[in-house]
């Protein structure tokens, strides 16, 4: 490389550099993050939600929070038809929370989410880490995470008759049931 070209290739380089290391407007970057059960549907409002935080891996610092919330997913898309790789799993009624993260840099985020809030049973947690580039949102499936274990509601009714006051009467219990290998009990 000649002289002259080798000053301006390292003037070229070093006014990179300091614009690159210049403070740039924070820019809004959406995140959807969803949990589908392992071989299973979306967590979502039917079994009450999760609760979710993201921070910045580095520093610590609380991005966003919020909750899950919408519903389980196309039952016939997740768990009757063969997945096709690159398909989409979720529309936009499925279970899902978008962080809305203001950001100056590439950022490595950490995204915890814990639930399903309504059983405590099946209640779990989950951490994961990430980057998130400004101005690029993460959208469609989104940030895609997987928990293991199933969470069955069964509904029962008693009838009988009162003892005390020989009237009939009907009883109804909810009872859940959770399992965190995916298998049933």
């Amino acid at each position: 490389m000649k002289p002259r070209a080798r000053v301006l290739h390292s003037l070229t380089c070093v006014v990179l550099l300091a614009a690159g290391a210049a403070v740039a407007e924070p820019l809004e970057t959406p995140v959807t993050i969803r949990v589908q059960a392992h071989d299973a549907k979306f967590i979502g409002t039917g079994v009450g939600e999760m609760n979710v935080t993201v921070e910045d891996a580095e520093t610590g610092a609380l991005l966003a929070t919020g909750r899950i919330a919408g519903g389980t997913g196309d039952t016939d898309r997740l768990v009757k038809n063969p997945i096709v790789r690159g398909a989409p799993l979720a529309d936009d009624k499925t279970a899902a929370y978008v962080a809305r993260l203001k950001l100056e840099r590439p950022t490595r985020v950490r995204i915890r989410a814990s639930g399903p809030l309504e059983s405590s049973d099946a209640t779990q947690e989950l951490a994961v880490t990430t980057w998130v580039v400004p101005g690029r949102p993460i959208g469609g499936d989104g940030d895609l995470e997987k928990i293991g274990g199933r969470c069955d509601r069964l509904r029962t009714e008693v009838r009988g008759i009162d003892d005390r006051t020989g009237l009939a009467h009907t009883d109804s219990f909810v009872v859940s049931l959770a399992t965190h290998d995916g298998r049933a009990q």
